[in-house]
């Protein structure tokens, strides 16, 4: 049976290592909040949109965050997207979510884009960010 001291070596850093972990997902996620919160400001009427900048490195709105991981940068993504969604796109995102899939096509001008969700079987078309058909699979 091994002795307290020797127990002792292996669990602390161990525990250590799991707490400076879960610090580092925390850290990771924490742009997340933030950008839901500058949704809600922007959605409510509170800050106006074309007042939002997102870029790779920052997102100012009121405050600055700064954008520091790959994490961020994909999330930092999906709110400039929120940001542009109206009409028939925005009906569609609020009742889904994100599609798993999207394809952009372009034909004598008018602009085709797929959603395809994978887990509900279900494609929505839209032309010109009019939504035009919804395919069941």
């Amino acid at each position: 049976m091994p002795g307290p001291r020797r127990v002792l070596r292996f669990v602390l850093p161990a525990a250590a290592a799991l707490l400076l972990f879960a610090a580092l997902d925390a850290a990771q996620a924490s742009i997340r909040r933030e950008l839901d919160e500058m949704m809600a400001h922007v959605e409510a009427g509170e800050v106006d949109a074309d007042r939002v900048h997102l870029s790779k490195r920052q997102v100012r709105y009121t405050v600055t965050i700064d954008v520091t991981s790959a994490k961020e940068r994909k999330q930092v993504r999906y709110a400039r997207l929120r940001l542009l969604l109206d009409g028939d796109r925005l009906a569609v995102y609020r009742l889904e979510g994100w599609p798993t899939h999207r394809r952009y096509e372009s034909y004598a001008g008018s602009q085709t884009e797929l959603w395809l969700y994978d887990d509900k079987d279900v494609t929505y078309v839209f032309q010109d960010g009019r939504l035009i058909d919804t395919r069941i699979r």
